[in-house]
């Protein structure tokens, strides 16, 4: 595709002295994000834009450092970062269940793994929303079963970003007889001080991971949701099987659900009285 004639940033307002030519080029850049397509190659939104590609490349790396796009670490592909998503999400949306349920679909066919929007209800994950792998929606994920906090990637989340008074290890999580957190399979977490150190491990990358911890043979990522007000209010991930979410690919995971996570607006009827003690964390 070629940028949209009102934004040819390449020759662009030269003439008029109330313009700043670098704003418009990289307006440009991000207008070849219009059609649809997902990611695109330096060379690709260089050519699209008639910038060069030193040019192109400078301005498409301070628009990754502001978060309007993102840059993939292995394919060097570019994509709407969590910034553009949520100044879209402010304008185009009133914070609906339905469009929240698209971005979940949305996510589903575009990672092929089911995806589940989460709150923390009585120590335990509810789903909201949820969407099989290619992007059907579940008529009322709010009747499936609950699932352990310290067990899965969506409950990691709800705990490694809960404030102080929310409890973020010693309460909510399911134990045992002898005290311990329950065991549901050799690779659960079963101690107090393992499982703190895997929630600030959860907050340094921005994601929660899950390896075989609840389920034999499952995978999950997940990543908070915030609020307008920047507090957690819930968690989003994905499952999968060893075979459909091999471990070289969580990291790659964890960014697209970022990106998900910023164009979501949580409805507050989704949230049954505001889950207790989610907050941002003193770190990011």
């Amino acid at each position: 595709m070629t940028a949209s004639p009102d934004l040819d940033t390449g020759r662009v307002a030269r003439t008029d002295p109330n313009t700043v030519q670098s704003v418009l080029r990289a307006a440009s850049l991000l207008d070849c994000f219009a059609d649809g397509q997902r990611d695109r190659t330096l060379t690709e939104l260089a050519s699209a834009t008639g910038l060069t590609t030193s040019t192109a490349y400078r301005l498409l790396r301070t628009l990754t450092q502001a978060g309007l796009l993102w840059r993939e670490p292995q394919s060097e592909r570019y994509l709407p970062g969590p910034s553009l998503l949520r100044l879209a999400r402010s304008v185009l949306d009133g914070g609906d269940v339905a469009s929240t349920r698209e971005v979940v679909e949305s996510l589903g066919v575009r990672t092929g793994l089911p995806v589940t929007l989460a709150v923390r209800v009585d120590g335990e994950v509810a789903a909201v929303l949820g969407a099989a792998g290619d992007g059907s929606g579940l008529p009322d994920p709010r009747g499936l079963p609950r699932l352990p906090l310290h067990a899965t990637a969506l409950g990691k989340v709800l705990l490694a970003y809960a404030a102080p008074d929310g409890g973020r290890v010693a309460d909510g999580t399911a134990r045992g007889a002898s005290g311990s957190l329950s065991r549901f399979t050799d690779a659960t977490i079963d101690s107090a001080e393992d499982l703190a150190a895997e929630l600030d491990r959860t907050v340094a990358r921005a994601y929660a991971l899950e390896d075989l911890e609840y389920q034999a043979d499952q995978r999950g990522v997940a990543v908070p949701v915030r609020g307008e007000d920047g507090r957690v209010v819930a968690a989003l991930g994905v499952v999968g099987t060893t075979r459909s979410l091999p471990l070289d690919a969580m990291a790659r995971l964890g960014l697209e659900l970022a990106a998900a996570a910023g164009a979501l607006s949580l409805p507050r009827s989704l949230v049954p009285g505001r889950p207790a003690g989610l907050a941002s964390p003193a770190t990011p």
